[in-house]
Parts: structure tokens; C-alpha cells; sequence
């Protein structure tokens, strides 16, 4: 579905009505393109004035993923359950202790509801607006002891990474590519000489594809 702010603002004076009798405030509602989060509640707190409770609050859905109106509707009510503990000034246990849970297993066992604590966004399909033309800056490891490792680097960070990797005993090679292959979508960007283990014949089609591209960095034989 397409997620708007409208359809937010809809269904969220819906819910609000049905479940937590229009007491919950009104916060401002964003669409957001966060990768690692797909829903998020922030306020403001005065730590001069504590008792005053929290306030501006605000309350945003990624549509970085391609969901549906129903998986988009659990993460609007999970956020929902946040702003009442937050607006309340009710104790919990912790960020999703026991109070937020019963609140959720009311809302699941009670009301056809399926709010997950947490969802993962690996295998999530991600959607078009987000895939066209993106490029990655890619770096290939090998090790010593014959392991492949590949990860997509924050371009930021670059040459800090190379200054790690040529320091590096347990590397016997590594190279960085530039590529806009769509396999490399689901590697989060890595500030640190770190990556994700595959298999020798993956990792020698990934290298040969890229070098076939004609757009790598380097390449270092350690």
C-alpha cells in the first residue's frame, strides 16, 4: 500500500476512538524512510520540570518496506501503545516490559490484532522508489584461512576501513567495488572492517560481476 500521512491521521483518530477512548494527544504524524525501524514514537521531556511529562510528541511509519495496510496498521498500534505509557507517565519495566505487553496481548487475543514487539527487515521487499539507481561501495575480503566476506561500506568511512585493513595479519586480499547489483540491498552500511560470511563460489560470481562493471577502487594483494 501507499503509505500516506493522511491515511496515518485516519486511522489513528480510528484507533484512538476504539481502543484507548480518545485520550491519547495528538502527536504529529510523519512517513518516514528509515531501514532498521519501522515505526517510531520521540518526545520532548523538561528535565527542569519533570512533573510536566513528556510532550511534542511524534510519531512516524517507514514506507522505506513494501507492506500492507494491515502489517502497517500493527506498527501504527504498537507506536499507539508507546505514546499511551509515555503520555500517561506509567511505569514499565522497560522499553516493551510488561506493561506494554498486556496492552498488546489485550489488543491481539481481544481484537484479531497481531503486534509484534519487533520485526525484522531482513528478506522485506524494499520498495521502488528506493531501488532505482542506488549505488553501493562494496569491499571483498578474503582471510587467511580461506574465509569470504562481503559488505557494502559507508563511503565516509572509507579510508579509515583501508587504514584498518592494511594493518590487518588475518587478510590475505581485499578490493572495494562500486556497483548498483540489488543483491547488495539488504547489507546494512558498515563503519568498520566488518562483513557478512558466504561461500567461495558466491563470492568469486559477486567478483567477477563487478570487475565486469569496470568501476572498483582497488585492489590489494596483502
Amino acid at each position: 500500500m501507499k503509505l500516506t500521512r493522511e491515511w496515518m491521521e485516519t486511522w489513528f483518530d480510528e484507533f484512538n476512538r476504539i481502543y484507548f477512548k480518545g485520550e491519547l494527544p495528538k502527536p504529529y504524524l510523519y512517513v518516514s524512510h528509515a531501514r532498521k525501524r519501522l515505526g517510531c514514537l520521540g518526545y520532548k521531556c523538561d528535565r527542569k520540570h519533570p512533573k510536566k511529562g513528556p510532550s511534542d510528541f511524534r510519531l512516524g511509519l517507514s514506507n522505506y518496506y513494501i507492506l500492507t495496510e494491515w502489517d502497517c496498521q500493527n506498527i501504527l498500534l504498537h507506536e499507539m501503545i508507546h505514546l499511551f505509557v509515555a503520555s500517561k507517565q506509567l511505569k514499565d519495566t522497560s522499553a516493551h516490559g510488561q506493561l506494554f505487553r498486556s496492552i498488546q496481548q489485550q489488543l491481539n487475543q481481544n481484537c484479531g490484532w497481531d503486534i509484534k514487539i519487533s520485526i525484522r527487515t531482513e528478506g522485506l521487499s524494499i520498495s521502488p522508489q528506493y531501488q532505482q539507481d542506488r549505488r553501493y561501495l562494496v569491499l571483498a575480503i578474503v582471510t587467511t584461512d580461506d574465509r569470504h566476506f562481503l559488505s557494502v561500506v559507508n563511503p565516509n568511512y572509507l579510508d579509515g576501513i583501508n587504514r584498518q585493513l592494511a594493518r590487518a595479519r588475518h587478510i590475505s586480499s581485499y578490493a572495494f567495488y562500486s556497483t548498483t547489483d540489488p543483491y547488495f540491498i539488504q547489507f546494512p552500511q558498515v563503519r568498520t572492517p566488518r562483513g557478512r560470511l558466504v561461500d567461495a563460489e558466491t563470492f568469486q560470481k559477486k567478483i567477477a560481476q563487478l570487475r565486469s562493471e569496470g568501476l572498483f577502487d582497488s585492489q590489494i594483494e596483502v
